[in-house]
Parts: structure tokens; C-alpha cells; sequence
């Protein structure tokens, strides 16, 4: 039998778990290509680890045999032992984190013993689709529900025949991650980090209700006569029959906004205030003071550039920008400096190709500032 190598097989994860940069990924895949035994070798961890999170039984019981082909091999090393041990813990671990989440897909947070709320995110790693209670772990092509649901580069597509039912569905994405679904009419919805989107697996008549719980999307919808869409985040509505907007509605932030990109929307909120908004319109609600309001951007770019996997900040705050740079690397920002720095703002736009370093970097050079990074959390002085 072949050797395995410990640094192989933490490459093979670091890969198959996003820890890797997109240049690391492309070397890693190039490599996938050229080197037969590390392709195959990959082929195997990779099933196994899929495995895992599908049923952590039977993951562990693949890991215990890869464990023990590699003791009858040449590799004699204690550790290569112990790093399967390590992988297979965690693997399991993780897995039963999907199965932890509850079947009531409506439900706002996790809630433990004591009332207190959980992030929903806080150890999801893959984007996960609730769908009439029952849990799928999306990763690469698949095809679920007897074909009603179809994962393809990227991009869920809801299926759903005639004669087949109507489903509840719901999609988490993770900290750092991007995902697309193409809804039941042909309307496309792109979420961001951090995002959970509930709607039906079909829309039959009336309204095509969906709620962006938390997160924030872009919606490209399909017109569709007599079956307005409308988007509910929280407090706030927007309805329309054809267009194209983005929606934000982060529990920590202080408002809930939406960004018209082309057509028309109403939007109204909990106090009962309706506006109309057109095309460049940026509309605000305040969660704490019910306030709603519409103003006229010159440049929609800082509102949709997440899409691209980049911030965009115009005279935007640096408490701000922190904020928004920890989503899309998927890490938790804790300021501990002074107010006054918070409240500066900049101009600056920053690539998810920089990394979260390099970005930091930037900024401490900006603002004179200190910052240190441990695992996923960023602290900044």
C-alpha cells in the first residue's frame, strides 16, 4: 500500500473546509491533477469525510478502517495515528452539530437549557437546507427529494413537480461563504455570509412569500402576473412583481436596509409607513426607533459588493468596516479600542483575495491601530 503523509492529509482537509486562499486552492487542485497517488489518495479522505457528516457512525467506521490499512502499510509512525484520531473526533463532532439544529426550521436561534439564545452559525461549516424538517449538508453536485431539489455548481435549484407537495424549506449559509438559489419560479436569490433564507419549495397562488431571517441577499426576481413577491425581514416588507434589490437584515446591526437596483418596490414596516422606491433608492428602518426612510445613492456599490467577495466603504465608520470584513472571511472582530477610533471613518475597498491579515494590515496602517488574530477571532486595540 502506498504512504500516506500527515501533511497530505491536513492539506486534504484544509482544502475540503474552505481553509484554504483561492491561489492555495488553485496550486492544490493543479497538483490534484498532475500527482495520481495524492488524487487518489484525496479521493479517498474525501468520501470519508463526506461520510462523516451524512452519518458520524458510519464516518467513524471509515476512519477506523483507514486507520488500520495504514498500520499494515509502511508508515509506522505514531502519529499518523493520532492525526486520524484527531480528524475522525472532530469530523464526528462537527457532523452532530447539523443534528443539533432543531426540526422547527422557523425557529429564530438555537435555545439551550436555559432560554439563552445560540448562533445558529456559530459551528456550521457547510450551507445547510432544512426541508420539511429533514437536514442536508450541501457540498459539490447532488441531486435531493427524488429530484425536486438539485445542487449544481453552486446554485440549489428548487424543482418541485405539479403533483409533489408543498415544502417549507430553509437555507443557513455559513460564516465566510456565498451561496445561490433558484427558486421554484425562476427567481434568483444570492446569499451572503452569515444568512438564512425560509420560503415553499413551489409557489401555487396569491403571494410568493419568503423571509430573509437573518442575513442579507440579493433578490433578482421573475414577473410573474397576478403573484407579487415579497421579501419579510423582521419588521419590514418590500413587495414587487419584477425586479432586481438587496436586502440586509444582520441581527447586530441597528437597521434593516434595502437597496433597489432596477424596477419598482413597495416597502413598509411595522409602524404601518409605506414607500414606493425606485432604482437607486437605499431605504433604512430603524429597529430601535421604528423610523423609515428613502435616500438617493449615487453609487449602489457599497451595498452590493459583497456579491464579488469585496467591501466597499464611502466614508464609512471603521466600526463598520470590521463588521463587514469578519463576515467575509467568517471571523468574530472584537474591538477593544477607544470609541473615538470606532467613529473615524475611510474610503477603502478591500479584496477577499487579500486575506484577512492583509487586510488588517491595511487598516492598522490607516488608522494607527493594533490588531491580533487567534483562530476566528480578531481582536483590534
Amino acid at each position: 500500500m502506498e504512504e500516506y503523509k500527515i501533511a497530505e492529509i491536513k492539506q486534504f482537509y484544509d482544502f475540503l473546509e474552505g481553509r484554504m486562499t483561492k491561489e492555495e486552492s488553485g496550486d492544490f487542485e493543479r497538483k490534484l491533477e498532475s500527482d495520481v497517488r495524492l488524487k487518489s489518495h484525496f479521493k479517498e479522505i474525501r468520501q470519508i469525510w463526506k461520510a462523516t457528516a451524512e452519518n458520524p457512525e458510519d464516518g467513524l467506521e471509515s476512519w477506523k478502517r483507514l486507520e488500520a490499512k495504514l498500520g499494515t502499510g509502511r508508515t509506522k509512525s505514531r502519529s499518523i495515528g493520532q492525526w486520524i484520531g484527531y480528524a475522525a473526533s472532530f469530523a464526528v463532532l462537527l457532523a452532530l452539530a447539523y443534528w443539533a439544529i432543531p426540526n422547527n426550521s422557523g425557529s429564530a436561534a438555537l435555545s439551550d437549557n436555559e432560554g439563552e439564545t445560540v448562533d445558529p452559525f456559530e459551528d456550521l461549516r457547510w450551507v445547510t437546507l432544512v426541508r420539511a424538517g429533514e437536514k442536508f449538508v450541501l457540498w459539490g453536485d447532488t441531486v435531493l427529494e427524488s429530484g425536486a431539489v438539485m445542487v449544481k455548481g453552486g446554485v440549489l435549484y428548487e424543482l418541485a413537480g405539479e403533483n409533489e407537495p408543498v415544502q417549507p424549506c430553509e437555507v443557513l449559509v455559513p460564516k465566510g461563504q456565498l451561496f445561490e438559489v433558484r427558486l421554484s419560479d425562476g427567481s434568483t436569490v444570492t446569499l451572503n455570509s452569515q444568512t438564512r433564507l425560509k420560503y415553499d419549495s413551489k409557489f401555487t397562488e396569491g403571494e410568493r412569500d419568503v423571509e430573509l431571517a437573518e442575513g442579507e441577499a440579493f433578490f433578482e426576481i421573475e414577473k410573474v402576473e397576478d403573484m407579487p413577491f415579497v421579501v419579510k425581514a423582521d419588521e419590514v416588507g418590500i413587495k414587487v412583481l419584477g425586479t432586481k434589490f438587496n436586502v440586509s437584515n444582520y441581527k447586530d446591526d441597528k437597521n434593516i436596509s434595502a437597496t433597489l437596483v432596477s424596477g419598482k418596490v413597495a416597502l413598509y414596516a411595522g409602524s404601518g409607513k409605506r414607500l414606493g422606491m425606485s432604482p437607486s433608492d437605499h431605504a433604512v428602518y430603524s429597529k430601535k426607533g421604528k423610523e423609515l426612510s428613502v435616500s438617493k445613492l449615487e453609487n449602489t456599490d457599497e451595498y452590493l459588493a459583497w456579491m464579488d467577495s469585496k467591501l466597499v466603504a464611502r466614508d464609512m465608520e471603521l466600526s463598520e468596516v470590521l463588521k463587514r470584513l469578519g463576515r467575509m472571511h467568517g471571523k468574530r472582530v472584537r474591538f477593544n479600542g477607544k470609541q473615538e477610533l470606532s467613529e473615524k471613518k475611510t474610503w477603502i475597498t478591500l479584496d477577499k483575495e487579500y486575506g484577512m491579515d492583509r487586510s488588517m494590515n491595511i487598516l492598522s496602517k490607516l488608522f494607527k491601530m493594533e490588531y491580533l488574530i487567534e483562530g476566528d477571532t480578531v481582536v483590534v486595540w
